[in-house]
């Protein structure tokens, strides 16, 4: 029989460690995958990431699409602008366990310290991306929705819908949400035109975490911090962006002898930035909780 180093168990202990925070975020930070990621454009000594966006062709005067012939095609310029994300966001969740609870416990404890600790940094991660989501172009802060009524109606939607259309955002593709608290479940499944994930092709063509469709936008029902039961926001994934400087690092030691207990810590250093003025993003408040 093969005998383990302690270096050995440590690492395997590790990788068990990490591969229960892994698991954990990505059950509950369900809005990570709603939104930009450019974690890979990220290097070592990073402080931000540069984020390239394009205008349409300027015609300067004249039309873009131009006819050959005698005289010369005049250029016509593309707008290139950077926005900067600043890896500022640096959290972190310490727990100290007597080795008395540690050893009196049936469970195992350190995976189920880790695990918790993992849950609270997923609502941390999601109430921040939560706080750049509301942050929108004045046109697009809508009290009352569209409507004017106390609940969630079609017309709300499609307003937003409309919003969306109006900044050349064409529904082509799965990347719409419309993010709702529990308060607001309940009126958007009793609507006729709500596509129901279950009768509905299922989750394998309805995107992770959502509860169903409606007019293009993917339905997300969050129930974490920074968002009020009056809120609802709808947005294309490129109006929020969101990256990574260091991979969610676990780290276990023992405490100091005269504690008698072993510390745990659970640590990401991130940023996150609300695009274009907010004009991808449409926010509704004021609807009753």
């Amino acid at each position: 029989m093969a005998n383990l180093s302690p270096t050995q168990i440590a690492d395997a202990q590790r990788a068990a460690i990490s591969s229960i925070v892994l698991d954990t975020l990505r059950e509950q930070a369900k809005l990570v995958p709603t939104i930009m990621n450019k974690s890979s454009e990220v290097g070592p000594g990073d402080k931000s990431v540069s984020i390239l966006s394009a205008s349409e062709l300027d015609p300067d005067g004249g039309t873009v699409i131009q006819t050959p012939g005698s005289s010369a095609l005049q250029s016509k310029n593309l707008a290139l602008s950077a926005e900067v994300l600043n890896l500022d966001k640096h959290k972190a969740i310490f727990t100290r366990i007597e080795d008395r609870a540690i050893m009196q416990s049936v469970a195992d404890i350190r995976a189920e310290v880790v695990k918790a600790q993992a849950a609270e940094l997923a609502l941390e991660i999601d109430k921040d991306i939560v706080i750049a989501l509301k942050d929108v172009h004045s046109n697009n802060d809508l009290t009352m929705g569209a409507s004017g009524a106390s609940s969630l109606a079609l017309s709300d939607i499609l307003e937003a819908r409309k919003k969306l259309r109006e900044q050349n955002l064409m529904f082509q593709s799965d990347d719409y949400y419309l993010l709702i608290k529990p308060a607001r479940e309940r009126e958007l499944l009793a609507l006729d035109d709500f596509k129901n994930a279950d009768k509905f092709g299922g989750p394998s063509s309805i995107v992770s975490n959502s509860i169903g469709k409606i007019y293009g936008f993917n339905v997300i029902v969050h129930n974490g911090a920074g968002m009020g039961d009056a809120d609802v926001l709808a947005y294309h994934r490129d109006h929020v962006a969101m990256a990574m400087q260091m991979d969610v690092k676990a780290e276990q030691n023992r405490a100091p002898l005269e504690f008698q207990a072993e510390d745990f810590t659970l640590s990401v250093l991130y940023g996150i930035k609300t695009l274009r003025s907010g004009k991808t993003g449409v926010h509704f408040d004021g609807f009753t909780p």
